[in-house]
Order: C-alpha cells, then sequence, then structure tokens
C-alpha cells in the first residue's frame, strides 16, 4: 500500500462532531473520545484517512496481488492493491495510482464496486473499492521504500489461497466477495470460504 494503510494526516485536521474530542494523535490516526447517550465512559475510536482496494484481471486473467511485511501481525500477507487516499485526492485517482505502484499495471479505466465501512465498532473511515479494467504493462518500478512483491494469481491460485487461509486480512475477503458478485471473479471463491467455516 503506497503511504501504507498507517500514513497520512488529513483526518486529523478536522474537529470531531458531536461533542467527540481527539484525545491522542499521531501523525497516522487520532484517537477520538465520544460521550455516549447514557452517561459513562466514551466510546473510543480511531479516525484514519480513508483507503482503497483495487480488484483487477491481467489480460492474461491473473489476478494482481502483492505480497509485504505487516509489522502490526509480524508476518508477510498476501493482499489486493490498496492504498491510502491522499488529502484532495479522488478515491479513483487513487485506485488507479495505487495499482500502477504495487502491480505494475496500468488501468485503462476504473469504477466504483462499493463504499464500506473496514471497522464499524472503531474505525470512522471508509475503504472504496474498485475494479480495474483494460490493463495495460507499466514501466513504473515498485518503490523499494515499500519493500513489497508483486504477485499474480490465477482464478484457481486465487480460490486456493481464500481456502488455505494465505488470505488474512478481513477487508480483503470482503472486496473478493464483491468481485464475485460483480462478475470479475470466480463464484468458486464462496464455496472456499464456506470450506474454511
Amino acid at each position: 500500500m503506497s503511504g501504507g494503510e498507517e500514513d497520512g494526516d488529513e483526518a486529523s485536521r478536522v474537529p470531531p462532531a458531536g461533542g467527540a474530542e481527539v484525545v491522542f494523535h499521531t501523525p497516522f490516526f487520532d484517537v477520538v473520545a465520544k460521550p455516549m447517550p447514557r452517561g459513562g465512559l466514551p466510546h473510543y475510536s480511531l479516525r484514519k484517512a480513508d483507503y482503497v482496494s483495487v480488484i483487477a484481471r491481467t489480460p492474461e486473467g491473473r489476478i494482481p496481488m502483492v505480497r509485504q511485511y505487516r509489522p502490526a501481525v509480524d508476518a508477510t500477507t498476501l493482499e489486493l492493491p490498496s492504498g491510502l487516499v491522499d488529502p484532495g485526492e479522488d478515491p479513483a485517482r487513487t485506485a488507479a495510482r495505487e495499482l500502477e505502484e504495487e502491480s505494475g499495471w496500468r488501468a485503462g479505466r476504473v469504477s466504483l464496486l462499493a463504499r464500506l465501512r473496514p471497522d464499524v465498532g472503531r474505525l470512522g473511515n471508509h475503504l472504496h473499492v474498485y475494479a480495474a479494467q483494460d490493463l495495460v504493462p507499466s514501466s513504473l518500478p515498485a518503490d523499494p521504500d515499500e519493500a513489497i512483491e508483486r504477485v499474480e494469481l490465477t482464478p484457481r491460485e486465487l480460490v486456493a489461497a481464500v481456502r488455505d487461509g494465505t488470505i488474512v486480512h478481513a477487508p480483503n475477503l470482503g472486496v473478493l466477495l464483491l468481485g464475485v458478485l460483480h462478475g470479475l471473479l470466480p463464484v468458486e471463491l464462496l464455496t472456499s470460504v464456506q470450506n474454511r467455516a
């Protein structure tokens, strides 16, 4: 994720609404305390920048993915191309940029599939889900500071990665479901998730 989901300070510049207050500020997120209608302890949530995730298929039918180390879980994960929406940037532009930076593919067009809430219990941001079409190779190299590995999976390999638990990022599983529902990914992904339960 360009800039990582951890970067970005735009959300922190806007005061919270409804009697809420920022009780802790970092360059990456704010901790916001919001009073509850019945009193007692406030509800604490994180305010972060919005981000995007992109579903794409190469001309050969492969699905671009990214393998990268995630310090929060001390593990290397397999994820869809994703990243933060820069301050003032249109999320569609972010989706096209992130796909190119992370996968090496340039989209002829991107279309919004959904605007989701990644965690309604603690996060106030949005996840913008895009489908990228008309891919052509890009000469843009991967950002060496991000330490990511570009990966392209066949539909069968994607199904296997869902089935065996290689893909563990819960919002990505939701994005993959949207890909199935929109006919972009194989319906076998649905039975893969069922078989994991």
